[in-house]
């Protein structure tokens, strides 16, 4: 709530030829000769600088929601926070693992990889145990875990890597990532022209941490589908170092037992029988965020 002693509970109607997308209530606060008009908005509070009462027009156009003008003025979201950093962290993992995993630094990419999938992890516990879920959050999460797949199935399907992924998987998985980032990007269009209807620039487009105008929400299927992904990728980098580690032991006796091949063999039946949970969950999942587009996009206003 606001705090009535700083500020005179003023009513004003705000002119519809100066402000023709804002809401009835302002609050006027001296301030030597000058006043200072400020419309809080349901994010964060925006500041018109007023000489006696006369609106300074050069402002930046914000738009003000009519029914909520006066309501969550006082807390202003902070992006920066663990749960953020973690997810921030996890994009720059991504670049990594895939240069490691061309030039076989096998041991640093499954560290990399365990790093990320942990983080993914955490990351959304902490923001919904400490209430820290951000619209930034609910873009950036699922960006790193896309990031995260396409870089790993990439280096793991290359003719210059390992080639361990089949083509009509890594199809599915490539696929669905990119077409989810196209509607990804149509409806932040969308939700900036509804948000911002004087124009954004391209910059404000990208800007997601000043101009925030969307919240994705994953379903069910997609989590489950990213779940199986990283068991996939992370088996198929366990089968490239034990298959590393076992190059290395070609000098020992080969009568000896050597649990490294059976648990070889057993990650190889595993990843088969994995890929086709890749496709099911894959395809299912893709055809969730279209079927249920008003459940997982949800416009700011």
């Amino acid at each position: 709530m606001l705090n009535n002693t700083l500020l005179s509970s003023v009513t004003v109607k705000l002119p519809p030829s100066i402000f023709p997308n804002c809401g009835k209530i302002a609050f006027l606060r001296p301030r030597n000769v000058q006043f200072r008009l400020r419309i809080y908005h349901t994010l964060k509070p925006f500041n018109i600088a007023c000489k006696k009462g006369t609106p300074n027009l050069s402002y930046r156009y914000l738009h003000i929601d009519r029914k909520n003008v006066a309501h969550n003025s006082k807390k202003t979201i902070s992006y920066l926070n663990i749960p953020n950093l973690l997810t921030v962290s996890r994009i720059v993992c991504a670049p990594l693992i895939g240069y490691n995993l061309i030039h076989e630094q096998l041991v640093s990419a499954l560290y990399l990889f365990c790093y990320s999938c942990v983080t993914d992890l955490l990351d959304g516990q902490l923001a919904r145990k400490f209430n820290l879920q951000t619209p930034l959050g609910s873009v950036l999460d699922p960006a790193a875990d896309k990031l995260l797949m396409l870089v790993t199935t990439i280096a793991l399907t290359i003719p210059s890597g390992p080639c361990l992924i089949p083509l009509p998987i890594a199809t599915v998985i490539l696929g669905r990532d990119l077409v989810l980032a196209g509607n990804s990007f149509y409806h932040r269009y969308k939700s900036m022209q509804r948000a911002y209807a004087g124009g954004f620039s391209t910059k404000q487009f990208f800007d997601i941490f000043s101009y925030p105008s969307i919240v994705v929400q994953p379903t069910t299927i997609s989590k489950w589908n990213t779940f199986f992904q990283m068991i996939y990728l992370g088996t198929g980098i366990v089968i490239l170092t034990l298959q590393y580690s076992l190059g290395k032991d070609d000098e020992e006796d080969e009568s000896k037992p050597n649990n490294k091949k059976k648990l070889l063999q057993w990650a190889h039946n595993f990843m088969y029988i994995g890929g086709y949970a890749i496709i099911v969950t894959g395809l299912w999942s893709g055809a969730s965020y279209f079927v249920g587009i008003k459940n997982t996009m949800k416009y700011l206003k």
